[in-house]
């Protein structure tokens, strides 16, 4: 499971960029958060190993793709005298 989980991330972390810049930051949390409730819908409700596989695999990626666009969020509206404790705030969250 854990092999299938970090591919979601390998492929969340080299296709949220092109998604941001195709459809926006708002769109892409959107179809991520669309993405990750069909995935544990359809893939994780029969509970075989398999479907559980392949939904870890969405899941994961999808709240990493999440993860970054919160990240570079805070990065860019964030004043520079107060992002290390957001940062520090949100860490938590995302681990």
């Amino acid at each position: 499971m854990a092999v299938l989980a970090g591919a979601g991330i390998l492929v969340a972390g080299l296709a949220t960029a092109g998604l941001v810049a195709r459809y926006g930051q708002r769109r892409t949390i959107g179809g991520a958060l669309l993405l990750a409730a069909t995935a544990q819908a359809g893939l994780g409700l029969p509970m075989t190993l398999p479907t559980a596989l392949g939904a870890s695999f969405f899941v994961v990626g999808a709240g990493y793709v999440i993860k970054l666009c919160v990240d570079s969020a805070i990065q860019r509206e964030v004043a520079d005298e107060t992002r290390g404790r957001v940062s520090l705030s949100t860490t938590p969250c995302s681990t």
